[in-house]
């Protein structure tokens, strides 16, 4: 229309004026119509029949145009615009309509908090107009959203305390915007200052919130508080638990009242984080409690419950290797109407009882559990229940670590049955890993068995690693073979060479740790042998550690 126009007529600042109105009100971040590009061709073109509502104009088409944590192009040319308008209007509820987007570009931009600033104090200035609820929001959002310039996070504070006083104050007639105080305490979060997110948290809930009629905290702000206090690289202790039982409680006990705040699953999960990261999961029973608090609130509800959070449970068990609580809440969950477990549950079962002794008979419940977890996928055919790598892996773990007769039969034969499965497939989730034949290596070094079968299956399993394109050999590889060469051979010159030739090829690939060193001096080579393996005086062997050892024979080890 503007071609046409210009081919038949003059442009006129009216017209103009009209189709730079049509520019700015096709602008946004995702369109693609260059919105921007055309208002400023025509700035090129007619600058002199510009006033102030086609400045007006051209700040609004760019300040819309602005996207979400891009750089601030956009925002800067709004700007530009805005200081012509500074020059050439005298209008100053043009002006601050002005500065009202433009604030709200710079709020939208990556790291612009300065800029943010500037414009909201001149915005202030204008006292004939009133400040808009927005320009609070925008230049507390730019603040916190900010983790470029230090002292970011107070300002942001710092502005939102300010617009809460004049809020109660009664000098602001609009309620104060959700996300002004969700963007903070999400920020507080971030910089590691939950208490802070709290407190801000209680002032939105119990002193603004009840003088409005649009805010409304939700569960969204809750979990960010949560969040903040058990995210990884914040210290959880008794306190902070007790903290986050506080809020989450407090959920529970209004959320009839405010449905916005209904406890979800990651509320309950931030507590269970917290119970494990504090230590204070050493009652079962308050597990339990949580577990079934969340379950009766998410069925009263008619939400659907997650095994995720059960699974966090089992992992924390796992890794303290409490095997009847992990086998009572993997009970549990088979009887439960609303969670069932998956592969992950079985499997961080199975893990739990890789880790502990044998006096649970903890080979035969994990191979148990694993044909269980498959005939249940077999007859379903779910993909969440199909046994993976780390499920066989974690089952073989639990044979090397018991006293089960043939149990390196058995370690070898899941290997088998893994690698078929895989060249079936070609499922990735069933490749096996270094872990897997690892531990096959370790069971026959751990084997009260038929030594020569046990040394076989570990010869075997170790060759096919050596020659194998899908995984590699490590320093566990050469500790673990080390090992079944000194338990299952006798001390022949077949054992010497074996365990000559494998240190060798240890030091020349980088893989000599501790564990490897240890495994070649408790072996049956002598002392002069030691020496001229080891390269050190024959004196020095016995008590010489890795340090002693050439540094490039550890180049490659794979530190825990």
């Amino acid at each position: 229309l503007l071609d046409q126009y210009e081919q038949r007529y003059e442009l006129t600042t009216e017209a103009l004026n009209l189709f730079l109105g049509g520019f700015s009100f096709c602008a946004s971040p995702r369109s693609k119509l260059g919105c921007g590009e055309q208002a400023d061709d025509l700035f090129q073109r007619v600058s002199q029949k510009f006033n102030e509502h086609s400045y007006l104009h051209m700040v609004r088409v760019w300040a819309w145009q602005q996207e979400n944590l891009d750089n601030s192009e956009c925002a800067d040319r709004a700007d530009y615009f805005l200081q012509i308008m500074h020059q050439s209007s005298s209008d100053q509820s043009l002006i601050a309509q002005a500065q009202d987007w433009v604030l709200e570009a710079y709020s939208k931009a990556g790291g612009c908090s300065q800029q943010a600033k500037n414009i909201f104090s001149q915005r202030i200035l204008i006292s004939s107009v009133p400040v808009p609820i927005e320009d609070y929001t925008n230049i507390i959002l730019s603040f916190a959203k900010d983790d470029a310039h230090e002292g970011s996070l107070d300002m942001a504070i710092h502005y939102l305390n300010d617009m809460t006083q004049q809020f109660l104050d009664g000098k602001l007639t609009s309620d104060p915007e959700h996300i002004a105080y969700n963007s903070v305490i999400a920020a507080c979060a971030r910089h590691n200052q939950p208490q802070v997110a709290e407190k801000i948290l209680w002032i939105m809930e119990k002193e603004v919130r009840p003088h409005t009629t649009t805010l409304h905290p939700d569960v969204f702000t809750y979990n960010a508080v949560l969040h903040g206090y058990t995210k990884n690289n914040y210290r959880v202790d008794s306190h902070v638990c007790s903290r986050v039982e506080g809020i989450l409680q407090y959920m529970e006990e209004n959320y009839v009242q405010q449905p916005l705040i209904q406890p979800d699953s990651y509320s309950y999960n931030s507590l269970i984080r917290a119970c494990v990261l504090s230590g204070k999961m050493d009652s079962g029973e308050s597990m339990t409690d949580i577990l079934d608090r969340m379950e009766a609130m998410m069925v009263a509800n008619g939400r659907r419950v997650s095994n995720k959070n059960f699974n966090v449970v089992l992992n924390a068990y796992a890794k303290s290797a409490r095997v009847e609580a992990s086998l009572d809440l993997l009970d549990r969950m088979k009887m439960s109407p609303s969670v069932e477990p998956d592969i992950i549950t079985y499997t961080t079962v199975i893990e739990c009882i890789s880790r502990c002794d044998d006096e649970h008979n903890s080979a035969d419940l994990a191979l148990q559990l694993l044909r269980e977890v498959q005939n249940l996928h077999k007859i379903s055919g779910y993909k969440w229940l199909m046994p993976n790598t780390r499920t066989f892996t974690m089952t073989i773990l639990a044979l090397a670590r018991s006293n089960k007769p043939d149990k390196t039969k058995i370690a070898r034969g899941l290997l088998d049955e893994l690698i078929e499965i895989y060249g079936a497939t070609g499922d990735p989730s069933l490749k096996p890993s270094e872990y897997t034949y690892n531990y096959v290596i370790q069971c026959a070094g751990n084997s009260l068995d038929d030594k020569i079968t046990a040394f076989r299956i570990a010869a075997l399993t170790y060759q096919e690693m050596r020659n194998s394109a899908h995984v590699n050999v490590d320093s566990f590889t050469y500790a673990f073979w080390l090992k079944a060469c000194n338990l299952l051979l006798p001390p022949t010159d077949l054992y010497k060479k074996f365990v000559k030739l494998s240190f060798t090829q240890c030091r020349k690939e980088g893989m000599v740790t501790q564990e490897v060193l240890q495994r070649i001096k408790s072996g049956h080579l002598d002392q002069e042998e030691l020496s001229d393996l080891l390269r050190l005086e024959p004196k020095e062997t016995k008590l010489a550690t890795v340090e002693d050892l050439r540094p490039g024979w550890s180049r490659n080890v794979r530190r825990r």
